[in-house]
């Protein structure tokens, strides 16, 4: 479930597609919790990720538990934070990954189980990264009122390839992006940048005068694009 999942939907979904990959390679089925109290839903949805995506299996939340009592099954074990930190290899047995960290990582990011990088034999002669966007393209299907919210914002802000959209973070990321060198600092060098960009696009795409959307968290940056 992603109760207390604090991190940006990039690391969530890169959560989800490496639990995904985990579970076809020992032949588990991937079931999202509900109810469950996901940040991006706020108060007004307990779906958690079916407040806007599709569920990833038929099976439900009680098919996970014992026929004869309401609670869950004995084998999940956690340490004092609430954390899984006992996996095995049986796929008789329900593991509950209870957030996007704990001690279970150390078991994630071990290259000695041969999963991490598991691609289906059919697949082998595709990249591990093609696999991966496989897995995100199945696990990323949004509901049919998402998917109409999203045409109508398209079409309220004229959405087309004339439309370059500007994302400055200067917030939680901002420690990680120096430290990374790809630090831009205020907008202009973002819009310097998107310029350039748009220059050496093919010639059809400068038909039209090019517009800018901004995304940011930054206040300031907001001012310097409306001064």
């Amino acid at each position: 479930n992603f109760d207390k999942a604090y991190w940006g939907f990039a690391a969530n979904m890169n959560f989800l597609t490496v639990i995904f990959n985990y579970a076809l390679r020992t032949n588990r089925i991937v079931i999202t919790a509900n109810p469950d109290y996901w940040n991006y839903a706020g108060n007004d949805c307990s779906a958690g990720w079916e407040c806007y995506f599709r569920p990833l299996t038929n099976c439900t939340m009680e098919d996970a538990h014992e026929p004869w009592t309401s609670n869950f099954r004995d084998d999940w074990q956690y340490d004092y934070q609430g954390f899984v930190y006992q996996n095995d290899w049986n796929s008789t047995r329900v593991q509950h990954y209870a957030n996007v960290d704990g001690p279970w990582q150390s078991f994630f990011h071990s290259a000695g189980h041969g999963w991490k990088r598991f691609i289906p034999s059919q697949f082998d002669h595709m990249s591990f990264k093609w696999w991966r966007s496989q897995l995100s393209r199945y696990i990323i299907r949004p509901k049919n009122w998402v998917l109409e919210y999203i045409a109508s914002r398209r079409s309220a802000i004229q959405f087309d390839e004339h439309l370059v959209a500007i994302h400055v973070r200067h917030g939680d990321k901002s420690y990680d992006v120096i430290h990374q060198g790809s630090y831009f600092g205020g907008l202009s060098r973002y819009v310097q940048r998107s310029k350039e960009l748009v220059s050496a696009a093919p010639h059809q795409a400068k038909v039209k005068a090019t517009r800018f959307f901004l995304s940011t968290d930054d206040d300031e940056v907001v001012d310097e694009a409306t001064t």
